[in-house]
């Protein structure tokens, strides 16, 4: 399909369309796509995507054990359940044994994963523990 495109002054896709217009006047037939930073480039030109930092995967692997232990507490604990535990009821301690033997490891997964973050956020100190080093002082001679 033939799409048509202008340039900034950067020579930069700046505009595309399908539709032949006053405003674009250079064609192609090659597809002009979106990339990730928002820009329009043609699709064998595309950048890749930067990969995600490790604060960026940490961060979203806490988000995502913080879902799964709401999924566990909507499925094991609702209302009815709470009440049961509050009474001794058996059933409510079986959904509640169940729930935790579930949950524990993702909240041990999430521990160590803001324990990490916690660590990754201090700050670093670049005093040396110890006297100071340095070059010796020179003595003056003796006369």
């Amino acid at each position: 399909m033939t799409t048509y495109y202008r340039l900034d002054d950067q020579g930069e896709i700046d505009w595309k369309s399908t539709e032949p217009r006053d405003y674009l006047p250079l064609r192609t037939e090659e597809e002009i796509v979106t990339g990730h930073d928002g820009k329009l480039y043609f699709a064998s030109q595309c950048p890749e995507p930067p990969a995600p930092s490790m604060e960026a995967r940490r961060a979203a692997r806490i988000l995502e054990i913080r879902a799964a232990l709401k999924a566990l507490d909507d499925l094991y604990m609702p209302p009815r359940v709470l009440a049961g535990l509050a009474l001794g009821d058996s059933y409510a301690e079986e959904q509640w044994a169940r729930h935790e033997t579930e949950a524990e490891p993702l909240r041990a997964e999430l521990r160590a994963l803001e324990e990490e973050e916690a660590v990754a956020d201090e700050p670093v100190s670049l005093e040396l523990d110890g006297p100071e080093t340095g070059p010796a002082e020179s003595e003056e001679p003796a006369d």
